[in-house]
């Protein structure tokens, strides 16, 4: 059974994104509700995922938005690739979720883009979401620091994908 959808990101799920907080030392991931966060969350490159109750899980962006300025200044981004986002309800995090629901993000990536690789960028002090991005497949490539705080890229081949049963999620 899907337990999960995913959509474009609409008005509502920017409103309700924009409200979440998140724990130190996870605060930086918090949207402020302001116009710059609307137009950056509907401009197109936002998706929203839920859960079959309704409830909004969390969402994700494809290409330039899902990339960190310091790496763009760093060139970590010229090798063919697309790239990922992710962000996870904070009321859902430290349950469990995170590879189920990165492995959904990958194989509806997967499915909806033609490409041979993706990659993420992740914060080094993030050390929960690093685990989670390894469990799902992703390998370190790169580094760089952006304000300060060091990034790594990761990349998965999408051949390394594995079977969809593996990707569905339960969320109760």
């Amino acid at each position: 059974m899907k337990q999960w959808t995913l959509q474009r990101m609409s008005r509502k799920d920017a409103d309700e994104i924009s409200s979440w907080i998140y724990d130190p030392p996870y605060e930086r991931y918090s949207f402020e509700p302001t116009a710059e966060t609307y137009e950056t969350l509907l401009g197109g490159s936002y998706f929203s995922i839920r859960h079959v109750d309704g409830s909004l899980i969390g969402f994700c962006c494809l290409g330039r938005e899902a990339q960190v300025p310091g790496g763009l200044k760093s060139n970590v981004y010229s090798e063919p690739a697309v790239d990922i986002g992710l962000g996870l309800n904070p009321s859902l995090t430290g349950k469990k979720l995170g590879a189920p629901f990165t492995a959904y993000v990958v194989h509806w990536a997967r499915n909806a883009i033609d490409c041979r690789m993706l990659r993420l960028s992740v914060a080094d002090f993030n050390v929960r979401a690093r685990k989670t991005y390894e469990k799902v497949g992703f390998k370190k490539h790169q580094e760089f620091t952006n304000r300060g705080t060091l990034f790594y890229t990761m990349l998965l081949p999408a051949s390394a994908i594995k079977d969809k049963n593996r990707l569905e999620a339960k969320v109760d």
